[in-house]
């Protein structure tokens, strides 16, 4: 009796699991590697969130336009952006937040997502922070690569 508790509480954590990784839509694929090369007339940004415990995804527009792929927690992406003021922005259930960049051809930029909880709603806030390379290069070692979706 007690085996076949432990086997069908098994079987639904396993369910439950598949389930969720499944619905997330997460392609993390390899570990964080630096760009060698930058394109002409482009700067590079990295926008990255590093892994927390309540995982989360949105979108990131720049210029009003969104990219893709949609930010995850624990994930980075590459974004070449055109020479000017830039501006990346995140929604996520009506709640918003954005933070403007002058990018320069060849120089690179680091743009950390999170997700602020509300202690009493529970729901979360998009937050978009520049970091300095310094820092932030610390932090994005521990993310990995999010494929197109």
């Amino acid at each position: 009796m007690k085996t076949t508790r432990i086997f069908v509480k098994n079987i639904v954590i396993g369910a439950f699991l598949a389930i969720s990784l499944n619905l997330s839509g997460q392609k993390i694929t390899t570990a964080f590697q630096e760009v060698k090369e930058i394109p002409k007339g482009k700067g590079l940004v990295y926008v990255y969130s590093v892994k927390k415990k309540q995982g989360f995804s949105y979108r990131i527009n720049v210029n009003h336009s969104p990219v893709k792929p949609a930010l995850y927690s624990g994930g980075y992406f590459i974004y070449y952006a055109d020479l000017g003021y830039n501006t990346l922005s995140s929604l996520k259930d009506g709640k918003k937040d954005s933070v403007q960049i002058g990018i320069r051809e060849g120089e690179t930029y680091f743009v950390e997502g999170s997700l602020k909880t509300g202690f009493v709603t529970g729901t979360g806030t998009p937050v978009l922070e520049l970091v300095n390379p310094a820092s932030a290069r610390k932090r994005i070692a521990k993310c990995k690569l999010i494929a197109d979706d």
